[in-house]
């Protein structure tokens, strides 16, 4: 025990007066133990609440998903035995001719199916509900080669029935960003949509390396999924971008096949659309005369591209362009391309080359049978003096010149091979082998004024 200073008496005040009571802290501590139960008390509730409302709802779209399946089970069975009136009583629009369309397929699947040309296997690859709407893709076999189709169902107060499709049902809207083709879908078509803006990114890209259009305004692909709308250009977006259009190959009637999804007819069709338009931007929309000799090279060049595109090249029908890469470069192909002109004709490939037209090493093939064919086209249309011009004015042609004007429906010759070498005289000329009427016949060209004209 000591003296205690006055310093030390006022701090113990101090403190006495700032310290808390031990009981009030208690209490403090049990209130916030007790928030923090309650707190965490609701959150498993509304969690639970949650979980039980989700449980609730898949429960819900599992059933409804189970009788959409046994719906389309139902209608796949009454197709495969064959009962029209359970088929039928599936069916349900207000539009009469819809249902006799049902009616007319229901008949054509029974027919295919007694040929053994269908097999109605039942198994559905995907479904799907939005509110009252369902849509399944069923696959069914043709042939031994499977396909998908897409239905759609309403549900009715007495369950799902068939009713016509729906194209706004079609999954949500997507788009890929390639590096020279933006695609644009719906989620039904992603497959396709993913397939086609590989192959078109890769054409667009070769196609104006080619041709020279470098500068052409940016390209979408837009699937749509209308089978009443055409496949081709939409000029409304133009000119700040080009679009396609392409209508899904799941929205036509008789379906697609699962087994490929971009198929080789359409694929050939898209690849023309897309190298005819890269010719067109290459020219700037050059216009010739359908019957010219440049309107025949440029539809050789753009039916020869579309057929690279596609790995499709024909030597039948696209020897010319391709004997011109092989010979010549593919670089002589954009040359000749940006040298056209509406005036212009078949000699324009020797200017390119710097070469005397008939020594290059080209397939002819195709070339001579547009002349044999334009003969009766300008004879149709009664252009008698442009028909005369293609022939050699030499009066020896005279008499085989006027057997063909005399006989304007006559078919034409089609050319099988075409030999050139110089005639008695030094001239450049080629025999061509043809058949006409099963029959064969020889037609000769001579090489005059920088062209070939006809003799034979």
């Amino acid at each position: 025990m000591g003296i205690k200073l006055d310093w030390q008496i006022e701090a113990e005040r101090v403190y006495e007066r700032s310290g808390e009571d031990p009981s009030a802290r208690r209490q403090r501590y049990r209130q916030r133990l007790q928030l923090i139960f309650f707190t965490v008390g609701v959150m498993l509730g509304i969690g639970g609440l949650a979980a039980a409302v989700m449980i609730r709802l898949n429960t819900v779209d599992n059933a409804l998903k189970q009788s959409l399946s046994e719906t389309v089970h139902a209608e796949i069975s009454a197709l495969r035995i064959g009962s029209y009136t359970d088929f039928m009583a599936l069916q349900r629009s207000a539009d009469r001719y819809w249902l006799e369309l049902q009616d007319a397929r229901y008949q054509d699947y029974q027919t295919k199916k007694e040929a053994g040309a269908v097999e109605l296997v039942g198994h559905i690859v995907d479904a799907t509900i939005d509110g009252q709407r369902g849509r399944v893709v069923i696959e069914e076999v043709r042939e031994g080669t499977p396909y998908h189709l897409v239905w759609f169902y309403w549900r009715y107060t007495d369950g799902w029935r068939h009713v016509p499709s729906d194209y706004t049902f079609w999954g949500d809207p997507a788009e890929i960003m390639g590096t020279q083709v933006t695609v644009q879908y719906n989620t039904l078509d992603q497959a396709f949509a993913k397939e086609l803006a590989d192959q078109v990114d890769r054409w667009w890209a070769d196609g104006c390396a080619l041709l020279d259009c470098k500068d052409a305004p940016p390209l979408t692909i837009h699937i749509i999924s209308n089978p009443l709308k055409q496949m081709g250009w939409d000029v409304s977006t133009e000119p700040k971008r080009l679009t396609f259009i392409v209508v899904s190959p799941l929205a036509a009637a008789d379906g697609t096949r699962a087994d490929v999804v971009l198929s080789e007819s359409l694929a050939s069709q898209i690849a023309l659309s897309i190298a005819d338009r890269q010719f067109s931007l290459a020219t700037h929309g050059l216009e010739l005369d359908d019957t010219s000799d440049v309107a025949w090279l440029k539809q050789a060049i753009i039916n020869w591209l579309a057929a690279d595109f596609t790995n499709q090249v024909d030597l039948n029908a696209n020897g010319f362009v391709q004997s011109l890469k092989d010979n010549y470069g593919a670089a002589s192909i954009g040359q000749m391309v940006r040298a056209l002109t509406r005036d212009a004709d078949i000699s324009v490939v020797g200017l390119v080359l710097n070469q005397s037209l008939p020594t290059l090493r080209l397939d002819w093939r195709s070339f001579f049978q547009h002349r044999l064919d334009v003969e009766k086209t300008l004879l149709a249309e009664s252009r008698v003096d442009e028909f005369s011009r293609l022939w050699d004015g030499d009066d020896a042609t005279r008499p085989a010149k006027n057997a063909r004007l005399n006989n304007p429906t006559m078919p034409s010759p089609q050319v099988q091979v075409v030999a050139i070498s110089p005639d008695a005289n030094n001239v450049m000329t080629a025999i061509i082998q043809a058949t006409l009427n099963d029959q064969q016949v020889l037609v000769m060209f001579r090489f005059v004024g920088g062209t070939w004209k006809r003799i034979s």
